[in-house]
């Protein structure tokens, strides 16, 4: 069994599995004791780790979305890997909304590229909105000396 999910984990499905990600997180949990399964995007080779996966569906086959969908219904946990998958991701997150109530609960985990987040805009800091400083500190200069 697995420790890095906060649960049991039997089974686990990555996508996608031949990304170098991939076959990392595929790699140690198939040294855990867990089942791989994965997916693997269209245009992409298969995974070069088949000792490890035990099964994978390759979106440029025919039949990938009944195979998709039957490997995530076994799958105790889900993760993926986020920025650039956004489309495969909605599809796979859609399939695990449309599972039949009373099967076994799901762990699904998003895995992002710190670079995805580099170009977001912080959040402003509190302070006046008038002073020429926005951070704590002026904000606390400020406050004392109007109580004072």
């Amino acid at each position: 069994m697995s420790k890095a999910l906060p649960v049991d984990v039997k089974s686990v499905f990555v996508y996608p599995c031949n990304s170098h990600i991939g076959k990392e997180i595929c790699k140690y949990y198939a040294e855990s004791g867990v089942t791989v399964t994965g997916g693997c995007p269209s245009g992409t080779l298969p995974p070069s780790n088949n000792d490890i996966v035990s099964s994978y569906y390759d979106e440029a086959s025919d039949d990938w979305e009944s195979a998709r969908r039957q490997l995530l219904m076994i799958s105790d946990a889900v993760i993926v890997e986020m920025l650039g998958y956004e489309t495969s991701i909605y599809q796979i997150i859609s399939v695990l909304l449309r599972l039949p109530f009373g099967g076994s609960e799901k762990v699904f985990v998003g895995i992002s590229n710190p670079l995805a987040w580099a170009m977001t805009k912080p959040l402003p800091r509190p302070g006046p909105p008038d002073s020429d400083s926005n951070d704590m500190t002026a904000a606390a200069a400020a406050a004392a000396a109007a109580a004072a």
